[in-house]
């Protein structure tokens, strides 16, 4: 399916790329009608693809002597007409326009954010651990105390957060001796504290979070953008034409890490903004909807499928909600989601959905109306594209773990929106659970009630390993594929808690459709050879594709005395055949 869906124009492991998902974007800066891959690596270059090949790297330096910044986001737009298209990378406070000239990027304009003054708690943090009264960790654990209370960061503050922690047994920070020149790039947030001044603590810092652009016109051959801008003060400001003043601002409750805009500036627009604290506003038409959005968990990102919002959440779901707010569908990935991306298809079959990249080294497209494709990568991924490159108009762009990039370009006569059918019949799943020893009664005497007493204060570290072990026994015995089992028909989850002290346990009993077709009339079989199932057998109800039936099972003990530790299986069995 793989090589009929999509064809490998590069597969490069040792790419070294190091960027988040926000900064990578492809656009057409020459003209030519071919687009280039513009990446920003975390450590600051800027780094252009064209083909197969890097044909451009550069470096964008803080002022001074200051390290380079992480950049926090990368976009392309073209801001006017008759205008080359820009490269806008955000870096701390400061938009850097950059535009390819001469077969290179030449910086073309900057833009500060409007500045308010440092947080006296964050000015009051670096101070005490310059003293050395704070240490290097609590100073870190502060800082994020206060991102998480939405108190604006600095750059430089951002900037440390970014860096991993000194090594265990390394000197204290020393302040800057006067004309020592700063490390481009410190090894560890200690070294960094080396070149804090009194500047970096006075005033202005406020850091941009994340970049979104939005359509000027619903002209196709007119690409003109307007840029927002998400920033640590917990607002999204919009830019004038020119990128040189701001426009519009607007204020939310929470710091906004991710934008979805659909739309078109002055004929209706809409702003889907995600916020650290899992709180997700609207922007429609320069007005904050009073409608939020409340996660539960910590999301990803979201992006917008036809009129419903997607979000991917920590938890290994995926969440469709109306504008309003009300959940719509919930879909279990089966997998931690590492990024997702927007997928929209106008040619041949068409799509409109997303695709979700997963911590078992697969992307899953998704609509609507459920899961659809499963691509996988040699790696796990780490950002996803769905974009134009070349002069290929649908490519899926991956940066994957180690710093790999694959290119795969869509097969026009490919249906993304297919959904995937197999006549296979599950193969049978058997999962062991081990049931803990147990003692019937107290016995008559003093000495056989003294045993059992001891039975049932060691039985509870026994079930709480047992519980632990469950777990990694259910996640095991799901069989590969990504929603396919080895035979090509659905695949489902089994997880087991088991409850109590004995000598009756619990067994309660989730089994989860993480396939694409329904699951239905599947027969359960619980095989003991000390306890008894108040079930032996059941059949399961029919189980939708992304749902999950829970039931439980008692299990009685078939005589007095002491229960040995031992083994019960529950047996996933293959349908007969009609």
């Amino acid at each position: 399916m793989a090589g009929e869906t999509f064809l490998s124009a590069l597969w490069d492991p040792l790419a070294g790329l190091k960027c988040r998902p926000a900064c990578m974007v492809t656009a057409d800066l020459t003209g030519d009608g071919e687009h280039s891959l513009v990446i920003g690596e975390t450590d600051g270059r800027i780094r252009v693809f064209r083909g197969v090949v890097c044909v451009y790297e550069t470096v964008l330096k803080g002022e001074g002597t200051a390290p380079p910044l992480t950049p926090a986001a990368l976009t392309c737009l073209t801001p006017v007409v008759g205008n080359e298209p820009l490269v806008v990378v955000l870096q701390g406070n400061t938009l850097t326009m950059l535009a390819m000239r001469r077969s290179q990027l030449d910086i073309v304009g900057k833009m500060v954010i409007p500045s308010m003054p440092v947080s006296p708690r964050e000015a009051d943090t670096f101070d005490k651990v310059l003293s050395g009264s704070l240490s290097v960790a609590d100073c870190a654990t502060e800082l994020i105390l206060m991102r998480d209370d939405h108190i604006p960061l600095s750059p430089f503050a951002q900037r440390f957060l970014a860096l991993p922690p000194p090594p265990h047994g390394s000197v204290a920070p020393r302040p800057a001796e006067p004309g020592q020149q700063a490390d481009p790039h410190p090894p560890n947030r200690a070294r960094l504290l080396d070149y804090l001044s009194e500047g970096d603590l006075s005033e202005s810092c406020v850091a941009g979070t994340c970049l979104a652009t939005i359509r000027s016109s619903d002209n196709e051959g007119d690409d003109i953008r307007r840029l927002l801008v998400g920033t640590e003060s917990g607002q999204v400001l919009l830019l004038d034409p020119t990128l040189g003043s701001v426009s519009a601002s607007y204020s939310l409750t929470g710091v906004p890490v991710s934008m979805a805009v659909e739309g078109t500036f002055g004929a209706g627009w809409r702003a889907t903004v995600l916020c650290r604290d899992g709180i997700i506003h609207s922007i429609r038409d320069g007005t904050v909807s009073r409608n939020t959005i409340n996660l539960e968990t910590a999301a990803v990102g979201a992006v917008r499928i036809a009129s419903s919002i997607a979000v991917a959440t920590l938890t290994g779901d995926l969440i469709l909600f109306t504008p309003r707010g009300r959940r719509e569908a919930l879909y279990r990935l089966g997998a931690t989601p590492t990024c997702l991306c927007p997928v929209h298809v106008t040619s041949g079959k068409g799509f409109n959905g997303l695709a979700v990249g997963l911590s078992n080294g697969t992307v899953r497209f998704y609509t609507s109306s459920g899961p659809t494709y499963l691509h996988t990568l040699p790696s796990n991924p780490l950002s996803v594209l769905f974009t134009p490159y070349g002069r290929e108009e649908r490519c899926l762009i991956t940066h994957t773990e180690g710093g790999g990039l694959s290119i795969l370009i869509l097969h026009r006569h490919a249906n993304l929106g297919k959904r995937e059918r197999s006549d296979t019949r599950p193969v049978e799943h058997n999962h062991p659970i081990l049931i803990p020893a147990a003692e019937v009664g107290s016995g008559e005497t003093l000495a056989d009630h003294v045993r059992f007493l001891s039975a049932r204060a060691s039985l509870r570290n026994e079930v709480l390993k047992q519980r632990i072990g469950l777990a990694k026994t259910a996640l095991g015995s799901s069989t590969p594929g990504g929603g396919k089992d080895r035979d090509g028909a659905f695949k489902l989850h089994v997880s087991a808690v088991l409850k109590g002290l004995g000598p009756r346990f619990k067994l309660v009993v989730t089994v989860r459709n993480i396939g694409t077709e329904l699951a239905a009339g599947v027969p359960v079989l619980f095989v003991s050879e000390v306890h008894e199932p108040s079930d032996p057998h059941i059949l399961l109800p029919s189980i939708p594709a992304g749902k999950e039936h829970t039931f439980s099972v008692w299990l009685d003990p078939p005589h007095s005395g002491y229960l040995p530790s031992h083994v019960m299986r529950v047996v996933l069995c293959r349908v007969s055949g009609s």
